[in-house]
């Protein structure tokens, strides 16, 4: 018998123990010889029958020639909805926070979930709401046919399936939030329910495992009830900016001269800034940036001409777009000091700006963690004098971004 087929057998028996299965490693040859000792025939078709492949004369008395890899694929089994914020013990394999919104959206924000890791281990959920109370056992083991039937679901508690999971989940439940509250409860799947539930409604012809009336989410354990309030974003913590730091950087910059007196344009690019944003936050308030610029010397240590920074701006790309200016020169406020180091007097630059610039009105995601990357433009004019051969201009910045 196939492996497949002997796990969708153990698991249509109703066998948990289908999720803990020993696999036998071991190579052969052309021949059929083992390398865990003795020999087996490979599958073969006879006529229209299709002959299983016979392992009995293994003898497994090579002990380095074979191995036992034990694969174990828990269920997600015990879903849950924390109370409060503090609700979250060592021995809790889920935490949450949760929350109804204005248009009939359940938040669920995942503050911890051993099931998974990286978002990647969990293929989607059931989600249960209704404006009136009701509980697990109303739900637990339901078809869909149950929600779709009045006369079966009379408080008309809804089912919604999402095909896929992040750490803050929205489930749209339709039309607009008529309650201040709602009650809801939930299950998660992972990719081996959803490969059984493939393998279950897989229509193919002589499929022995087909069961058209088949519904995973009748399958899943559900968590118990919870009461969800809905919530003013603008009276909640979620409102309180707060700072995300995107870059620190010192410079030292090197520019050689080409001739006597040279006088030149530069603008610097600084490279490409990740632009990182909290999770929960949706709005950049403004990009804060702070440079000073404080001297010009040559390779000896002196000052060997004159140049401050005259503007910047700053660009901005979005996941797989092309840059754009995010805050034009003009947003820029460029304070100067006369120095005092040196025959030429350099001037001290310092920039600044508090800008969300093109994208004030743009709502993210609250789940993304990074929306873009960002590039640092400075303008230097350079001055040289003759008898220097180049020299290096030292200064400094600081990028953060404001979100709420």
């Amino acid at each position: 018998e196939p492996l497949s087929l002997y796990i969708f057998n153990k698991i249509s028996q109703g066998e948990a123990a289908a999720r803990n299965v020993d696999v036998v490693i071991a190579a052969h040859d052309q021949e059929g010889l083992s390398s865990a000792g003795g020999s087996f025939k490979a599958a073969y078709t006879e006529g229209t029958t299709e002959i299983p492949a016979d392992f009995s004369d293994i003898t497994y008395s090579v002990a380095k020639g074979w191995d036992i890899a034990d694969i174990n694929d828990p269920a997600i089994d015990s879903p849950r909805f924390s109370s409060s914020a503090d609700d979250c013990g060592d021995s809790d394999k889920i935490c949450t926070s949760q929350s109804i919104t204005a248009d009939n959206r359940l938040k669920i924000e995942f503050t911890k979930n051993t099931y998974q890791s990286n978002e990647k281990d969990i293929a989607g959920g059931f989600f249960y709401m209704c404006p009136t109370a009701f509980s697990k056992d109303e739900v637990a083991g339901k078809t869909q046919s149950f929600f779709d039937s009045p006369s079966e679901n009379p408080k008309n508690i809804k089912r919604v399936r999402s095909d896929n999971y992040s750490d803050i989940m929205y489930v749209s439940f339709g039309g607009d939030l008529e309650t201040s509250k709602v009650y809801a409860c939930y299950s998660l799947f992972d990719f081996f329910d959803r490969d059984i539930e493939n393998q279950f409604l897989d229509e193919t012809p002589n499929n022995p495992t087909y069961v058209p009336t088949y519904d995973l989410g009748s399958t899943l354990p559900v968590s118990v009830v919870s009461e969800v309030k809905y919530l003013n974003p603008l009276a909640t913590p979620e409102r309180i900016p707060e700072y995300e730091l995107l870059q620190t950087m010192n410079v030292n910059t090197r520019y050689d001269r080409n001739g006597s007196y040279q006088h030149s344009i530069n603008w610097e690019n600084f490279g490409a800034v990740d632009f990182k944003k909290p999770v929960g936050k949706t709005t950049l308030i403004g990009l804060e940036f702070t440079c000073h610029q404080t001297s010009l010397q040559d390779h000896s240590g002196y000052s060997a001409g004159k140049t401050n920074l005259e503007a910047a701006y700053i660009t901005y790309r979005a996941p797989g777009g092309s840059f754009e200016i995010l805050i034009p020169e003009e947003e820029f406020q460029i304070i100067r000091t006369q120095g005092e180091n040196g025959r030429w007097r350099p001037l001290t630059t310092h920039i600044y700006s508090m800008s969300a610039g093109s994208l004030k009105d743009v709502v993210f995601e609250e789940g993304d963690t990074s929306v873009g990357e960002l590039d640092v433009h400075m303008f230097c004019p350079q001055y040289w004098h003759n008898h220097h051969s180049g020299g290096w201009m030292t200064f400094g910045y600081v990028l953060r971004a404001m979100w709420v």
